[in-house]
């Protein structure tokens, strides 16, 4: 875990072996009727009930990032704010990537 100067945000970064042990997947965001689309298993309600993903701007590192969850529907979530289309974002190993980041 790494400090991202000027956040208060940390990047996650792993070693391949930990990627392969917890089953790491990640998934490119889409877009459909304006919004952008998740998986729902990409997303992660904090205690605060505010939502997040991890967005993975490099191999084998994550990087929190909030968003708005406008609806869920068969699986996907329907974000009104977040990362554009096409960001990469964690959709297996999430449980995993938010232990890491909080020592848990």
């Amino acid at each position: 875990v790494e400090e991202i100067e000027g956040s208060d945000l940390l990047r996650v970064v792993l070693k391949e072996d930990a990627a392969r042990r917890i089953g790491l997947d990640t998934v490119p965001t889409t877009g459909r009727g304006g919004r952008t689309v998740v998986p729902e298993s990409a997303i992660w309600v904090d205690v605060n009930g505010d939502e997040w993903v991890y967005t993975n701007p490099e191999a084998l590192v994550f990087v929190r990032a909030q968003v708005v969850v406008k609806r869920y529907d068969d699986g996907l979530a329907y974000l009104s704010e977040g990362p554009a289309p096409g960001t990469e974002v964690a959709s297996v190993g999430v449980a995993e990537l938010i232990g890491s980041e909080f020592g848990i």
